[in-house]
């Protein structure tokens, strides 16, 4: 992957933008990704702004339906879309 990635960098400066799709589109055909996403409601914006510890943060954003990377990454492999070992290389050390 490091060559690629090495060929990749060489070309960007002189690739058009059609070269790029097409480079991404061959390269990560078939990946998923797994996302985390806070949304900042008025009760986190208030906890950040006291300077709230992040444990507490953290337990207000899951309460409030936040779904962590991992959570993501294990309803991902339920689903059959990835599997134990490609979500514990992004998010489970």
């Amino acid at each position: 992957m490091k060559h690629k990635i090495d060929a990749f960098n060489s070309q960007l400066a002189n690739a058009n933008p059609i070269e790029l799709i097409e480079f991404f589109l061959k390269e990560y055909k078939g990946r998923i990704g797994l996302h985390e996403l806070l949304i900042a409601t008025d009760d986190i914006k208030k906890l950040i702004q006291e300077r709230a510890r992040v444990s507490l943060i953290f337990a207000a954003a899951v309460e409030g339906g936040m779904r962590t990377l991992k959570m993501d990454g294990l309803e991902k492999i339920m689903m059959g879309l990835t599997d134990i070992k490609m979500v514990r290389s992004v998010c489970i050390k």
